[in-house]
């Protein structure tokens, strides 16, 4: 007799590995870039080095299985999680951030959305400033021109 009960481990190695794929699709959608291709581009690099790091932490997959997602070693796995990643945190903010939200489970759609709001709020402040300094300015010019006029 046949059941359709999947053992533990194998449906939270399906959930791992559809996670992975989940994250794959994310970093293509949003950068254009195709982790599991071969280049040797930086930006490529930096990706797959975010990708194995939350691969290793947030998975219980092994280097191995975390390679096969990428078509790449094991060892590779863990050149780019261990020796890549911490030089992409260190160099890199804008690899760094999309890091952050994909480890946080944000999206990066509505990462980019809140960035351009921030962006927007930043520029309205520094409209204001602008406006201040150029009526400052303007006060200034004209108490010049009667002191000028004075001597």
């Amino acid at each position: 007799m046949k059941t359709n009960i999947i053992p533990f481990k194998i449906k939270n190695l399906m959930k791992d590995v559809n996670y992975l794929k989940e994250l794959r699709k994310e970093i293509s959608d949003s950068t254009g870039i195709d982790i599991s291709k071969k280049s040797k581009r930086q930006a490529s690099v930096d990706l797959r080095a975010i990708y194995c790091r939350i691969a290793l932490d947030n998975t219980n997959l092994s280097d191995l299985e975390i390679a096969t997602t990428i078509k790449r070693s094991r060892t590779m796995v863990l050149y780019y999680g261990n020796e890549v990643f911490p030089q992409v945190e260190r160099t890199n903010k804008k690899v760094f951030d999309i890091y952050l939200c994909l480890a946080e489970g944000v999206s990066l759609k509505d990462f980019h959305k809140i960035k351009h709001i921030n962006t927007k709020q930043r520029l309205k402040e520094l409209e204001a400033q602008l406006e201040t300094i150029k009526q400052l300015n303007e006060s200034s010019v004209i108490d010049l021109r009667t002191y000028i006029k004075n001597l």
